[in-house]
């Protein structure tokens, strides 16, 4: 691995977690760290493929509204007295 390349993941998951880590704070941190690494991973192999050579916050956006998505539902239906919220 080179210093510009572990740069630029270091700089991606710096991003990735500055991003996901509100949505995500009641997530255990090995599935947090999990979710972040295979997002950055797949953000370096899509950066090279485009040669973009920048971070595209547009992937992140739709992924953070998707799970935003994916919560509003699940908070509604267990309510305050849920002991997992806890």
């Amino acid at each position: 691995m080179t210093a510009e390349h572990s740069t630029r993941l270091n700089e991606i998951r710096a991003a990735i977690i500055a991003r996901l880590q509100p949505i995500c704070a009641h997530w255990p941190p090995e599935m947090f760290d999990a979710m972040v690494e295979r997002l950055t991973a797949v953000t370096l192999k899509y950066e090279r493929l485009g040669s973009a050579g920048a971070y595209d916050r547009r992937g992140t956006e739709r992924f953070i509204n998707d799970l935003k998505a994916t919560l509003e539902p699940d908070e509604s239906v267990r309510g305050e007295d849920d002991p997992e919220r806890h």
